[in-house]
């Protein structure tokens, strides 16, 4: 889907705060550019996890008449055809009140369950599954230091483009954050605030500091976008992944895909003898050699021939 937005320009913009549910307008020449709302690619994604007996795999526990023992949610945002978001996800143990008292026990263990997905505007959710179909050594390891997953949907839409970012671009934060605790009512619309932020990044770090949110209550995850201007007309493209490490906030990089794309696994080949034969043992070579040589002769001899040869 192509997603298009106003251009904000000098006295013309009325605030870094701007409602994704409210269209702007702004006029450039005879055109009239409208707000496209960013919400079309916004999803709420729900894990849910259960505890696994670690004698008897097979047997698994929800809690509560529950068919999972707790679940965690968060904001993604469709690209690329998959839902981009923060890693925490697959820890939603993590953090869970009611999994402290079973942390414990070592022959319980938690264990991702089903996973789920609706757009922000809708309240029903429909299955996703773990993103598994890019197993490439490199890429898996640069998207576990980001401290970004991904999970497959089963829908046509691409959503966004993923563009790399330069450390030095600034671009568009978004916010998701919810009315009430979705825990209790995960139903309930998601609203988006979007404003301006510029990441700071050091040496080394695939994650760039940004400002606190001035209202931290209720967030459920986040996405950073970058402008692509094109005559009257900005389409935005996904370049990170809001992210809270202790008391701070972070935009992590979605790391570049390898230009050749999917790599099939390494095909294990046999091992190859440099020689033909073990060595053999002292005084072996020699010996074997006469009879060789023996046999040479003897094949020449007359003695040889087969039966019914004329010399």
């Amino acid at each position: 889907m192509n997603l298009k937005t106003i251009l904000f320009i000098g006295a013309f913009v009325p605030s870094f705060w701007l409602s994704a549910q409210t269209d702007f307008r702004f006029l450039s020449g005879s055109q009239e550019i409208v707000y496209n709302c960013i919400d079309s690619v916004a999803y709420l994604v729900r894990q849910d996890y259960v505890l696994q007996s670690v004698n008897y795999p097979d047997l698994t526990y929800g809690r509560g008449g529950n068919k999972y023992f707790g679940r965690m949610y968060t904001l993604a945002v469709l690209a690329d055809g998959k839902l981009w978001c923060d890693d925490k996800i697959i820890s939603p143990w993590v953090g869970d009140l009611n999994y402290q008292e079973y942390a414990t026990i070592d022959s319980l263990k938690p264990l991702l369950f089903d996973a789920w997905a609706r757009p922000i505007s809708k309240s029903k959710f429909n299955p996703v599954k773990a993103d598994t179909l890019l197993n490439i050594a490199t890429y898996d390891s640069l998207m576990g230091k980001s401290g970004i997953y991904s999970y497959c949907i089963a829908q046509k839409e691409k959503g966004l483009q993923i563009t790399p970012m330069n450390r030095s671009d600034a671009g568009w934060l978004v916010l998701g954050t919810s009315e009430t605790d979705l825990k209790i009512n995960d139903t309930v619309p998601i609203k988006l605030t979007i404003y301006k932020e510029k990441p700071e990044f050091s040496d080394g770090d695939p994650s760039g500091k940004i400002k606190n949110p001035s209202n931290t209550t209720n967030i459920t995850g986040g996405f950073y976008i970058l402008p692509s201007y094109t005559v009257g007309s900005v389409d935005w493209k996904l370049s990170g992944i809001f992210r809270k490490k202790v008391l701070n906030y972070f935009v992590a990089l979605i790391p570049e895909k390898p230009a050749t794309g999917v790599i099939a696994p390494e095909v294990k080949l046999p091992l190859t003898p440099i020689r033909p034969e073990l060595p053999n043992k002292k005084g072996e070579k020699k010996q074997n050699g006469q009879k060789a040589d023996k046999r040479k002769v003897d094949a020449k001899s007359p003695d040889n021939k087969k039966p019914g040869t004329r010399n």
